[in-house]
């Protein structure tokens, strides 16, 4: 709590302060067996206050406390208070107090449920409350992974900057003011396997692991529902493992992706070619395609190094995973396209590209940098694409969002007319075919059309950068169509969220002690800070609800929405709703899709809305970022104009008003076998003609990147409404 002298308490402490009026009624009227409407600690305290008799109060001061008289006595002390009543204010205890709880109410009503003394300032001319300020300290020590004792540090040093000492000087008081217990909050399991060093056995954690999932197979979890009190047995079943090719051959018990027989999904033995000073593992594509792996095949290694025979076909030891429970060994692991297509074939390109140890390639456009690097600084990404672009100059900081965002949006653009015609053919081969496997569903013919197209870019990459540069992560393109047919598109099952999720639970303790309830309390501590942003009050000063905001940037915060349905989708409307006021065109428009004059429509207009957790807002000016730009239908592109909720007889709706453009196929050519043309970028023919149109918000819309150099303006699709890097 604070160390902030309140009035409600001085008067426990010090001789002379007088009384707040509230308490007298209230202990008078616990004396009379009068409940009392106020929770209040002092509630129950007995008052043997009667009509002209002074109330006396009594409290136990600890050994170690000196009153102002007696600093010299020892033991404990009892102090008697006499506070005088007057006559004429008992007499209108129940009135006043019945007054002064209306006041509250209105109180309460003008800052929206946040009591009166939390809305006193921090001191006389702050701009901020204590509890508006503790919670900016608590957004600054999560957003910065601060320590306890860098929270205690903090304190002391803001308090030594203030008029009065205001804030609490320990990180247990300061903690105090955000008391779980009193918040609703969300609930999640986590699961700690420890640290894994690089020498460590997979065996000694996979052995329980398969163990446990035994139990759950056969026994399952049983559980009764609360709201119908039906009993269920649930069984548990691991059916997909996602990790990168470090991981996962020791998981499977093969040898490493160097090695020959390296290859997870089939019998590729890989071929040693020099490269440099050194040699390297390479794996250039085979006709006929070597043999798949099965799980009856790895039983059967397994079967054969258990009876003593060498190893065979890179299988060098008996993982504990052929025997969970209705798991393949083999088709149970994705090929992780965050691993072996964004840091793994797109980092490598680039590395070819622009390293200058390819001086004298081809393929060398390194002396191109700044033409590539004025282009990126054009490009416009929504805030579904969470990194805004960078130099590849900067490609060993990337994330691998990055390298993601560069292949499915800015790579072709960006490198027309940097990089020569074939290697610009070859890279649209492979943006293609990740963009179509990305998507929201994706059916079986478009499959076979991109494990077709990927076997070309495979053979290609031979051809045009030479054997040595055929590494294993070009490889496993060739397996990424059987992994969207076993286990669902590239997003379902890719490392995305785990790694994302990896770096806010690695910032959510310090140090080896006690580390999951580290990782509890400030998990809490963070969904308690969400709950009371969301409900700060309306009088809150913008610059203090910016600055909160600023350090909460990540995660999902509304603080002024309207939420409703249509057309059963649920719909979050963001900011202040404003009348709207219809051009002539959209009053046509308007009047001719809801079948009714505009004067019988309630029109408002809203600066953003929040539908499936992807944000759209009204085109603005400033900032590089753009959630405005929509593609619906088969090829039509179009610019938010307005957000409008409509109120008429048949309820209320909400539609966007769009600009729509005139757009054209991007000539980045087409391969003519294949048919691969990246039809998800398109380019705005002419960007001042347009036709304005109606369409209700519940229209399948997807965000769009764009991006604006060489007087040409691109826009980009996104491949889905789900993932976010």
């Amino acid at each position: 709590m604070s160390n902030r002298p309140r009035r409600y308490k001085r008067y426990l402490e010090e001789i002379g302060v007088e009384i707040p009026k509230r308490t007298r009624n209230r202990w008078k009227a616990a004396a009379d067996g009068i409940p009392n409407l106020h929770e209040d600690p002092e509630a129950n305290a007995q008052s043997d206050a009667e009509e002209g008799v002074p109330f006396v109060r009594e409290i136990d001061i600890p050994e170690n406390h000196c009153g102002p008289d007696d600093a010299d006595d020892q033991g404990p002390v009892t102090w008697e208070r006499e506070y005088p009543v007057n006559d004429s204010e008992e007499e209108d205890i129940f009135e006043d107090t019945v007054e002064e709880l209306d006041d509250e109410h209105v109180l309460l009503e003008e800052n929206g449920g946040v009591p009166p003394e939390e809305c006193l300032p921090l001191y006389d001319g702050a701009l901020i409350t204590e509890p508006l300020s503790s919670l900016a300290i608590l957004a600054f020590a999560l957003r910065h992974s601060l320590t306890k004792v860098a929270v205690r540090d903090l304190l002391q040093l803001i308090n030594i900057h203030l008029p009065v000492s205001c804030l609490p000087e320990t990180f247990y008081l300061f903690s105090k003011n955000f008391d779980e217990r009193t918040e609703e909050v969300e609930f999640h399991t986590y699961l700690d396997f420890g640290l894994v060093q690089a020498n460590t056995q997979f065996s000694t954690f996979l052995k329980p692991f398969v163990d446990e999932f035994h139990n759950l197979a056969e026994d399952g979890v049983r559980f009764t529902d609360a709201t119908t009190g039906v009993e269920h047995n649930t069984k548990v079943f691991a059916t997909l493992c996602a990790c990168d090719s470090v991981a996962r051959c020791q998981l499977q018990g093969i040898t490493q992706f160097n090695g020959h027989f390296g290859c997870s999904w089939c019998l590729h033995e890989g071929e040693v070619v020099p490269k440099g000073r050194g040699h390297v593992m390479t794996y250039p594509y085979d006709f006929p395609p070597p043999e798949q792996r099965s799980q009856r095949g790895m039983e059967d290694q397994a079967i054969r190094l258990g009876s003593g025979m060498p190893q065979d076909e890179g299988v060098k030891e008996i993982s504990p995973l052929l025997v969970l429970p209705r798991f393949d060994i083999v088709r149970g692991f994705p090929v992780d396209y965050m691993h072996a297509v964004c840091e793994g074939v797109g980092q490598h390109l680039l590395n070819l590209w622009f390293d200058r140890t390819h001086h004298n390639e081809e393929w060398f456009i390194g002396d191109s940098l700044s033409t590539v690097d004025e282009r990126i600084e054009n490009i416009s990404p929504p805030n579904d694409v969470t990194r805004l672009p960078r130099s590849p100059s900067q490609r060993a900081h990337w994330k691998a969002s990055e390298f993601r965002s560069w292949i499915l949006f800015y790579s072709l653009p960006v490198l027309k007319g940097v990089l020569p015609s074939a290697y610009l053919a070859h890279m649209l081969l492979l943006v293609h075919a990740i963009w179509m496997l990305l998507q929201d569903s994706v059916k079986e013919h478009e499959i076979s059309l991109c494990e077709i197209i990927l076997v070309k870019f495979v053979i290609q990459m031979k051809e045009l950068y030479g054997a040595h540069n055929m590494s294993y992560n070009v490889h496993l393109l060739l397996h990424l169509a059987d992994t969207v047919r076993n286990c669902g598109p590239l997003w379902s099952n890719s490392c995305f969220p785990f790694e994302g999720y990896n770096r806010k639970i690695k910032s959510l303790f310090h140090g080896t002690r006690y580390i999951q309830a580290q990782i509890a309390q400030n998990f809490t501590l963070l969904q308690v800070l969400r709950n009371k942003v969301e409900r700060l009050p309306a009088n809150t000063p913008p610059a203090v609800l910016k600055c909160v905001e600023g350090l909460l940037r990540g995660y999902p915060i509304i603080v002024k929405a309207v939420s409703l349905t249509c057309e059963n989708l649920h719909v979050l409307l963001v900011g202040n709703p404003c009348n709207y006021e219809p051009s002539p065109t959209i009053r046509i428009l308007l009047e001719a899709y809801f079948s009714d004059s505009i004067e019988k429509l309630e029109l408002h207009k809203f600066s953003s809305v929040i539908l499936d957790g992807q944000i759209f807002r009204v085109n603005k000016t400033t900032g590089r970022r753009k959630n405005c730009y929509v593609a619906y239908g088969s090829n039509q592109v179009g610019e938010i104009r307005a957000i409008v909720r409509v109120r008429g007889q048949e309820g209320m709706k909400v539609v966007f008003v769009i600009s729509e453009k005139r757009v054209k196929e991007c000539n980045f050519g087409s391969d003519q076998q294949t048919g691969a043309k990246a039809s998800h970028i398109c380019q705005i023919s002419d960007y001042r003609q347009e036709v304005l149109v109606v369409k209700l918000i519940t229209v399948k819309v997807m965000k769009c990147v764009t991006a604006n150099f060489d007087n040409k303006i691109y826009c980009m699709k996104l491949p889905n409404r789900i993932e976010l890097d």
